[in-house]
């Protein structure tokens, strides 16, 4: 991601062209929820293993849909 694009998603901009994914499993009960935390998921766990190229990348707490991100950070992968 460019300093421009993590700057639009900061502020709310638009995010057309970014992936977006989370962990909201409606199929989930809380219990099943609170159980699978710390737990790679799906279906009801909340970690996820990524293998990252070089570049940077945004992880945010909040939905687009509501305007900026209630917090934002940025991971550099270095080469």
């Amino acid at each position: 991601m460019s300093d421009d694009d993590l700057a639009r998603l900061a502020y709310g901009g638009d995010t057309q062209g970014f992936t977006m994914g989370g962990f909201n499993y409606p199929e989930c009960s809380a219990a099943q929820r609170a159980e699978g935390r710390g737990q790679m998921g799906p279906p009801c766990g909340n970690v996820v293993k990524m293998v990252l190229v070089d570049g940077k990348y945004a992880f945010l707490i909040g939905t687009i849909e509501e305007g900026p991100p209630r917090s934002m950070a940025v991971l550099e992968v270095l080469p």
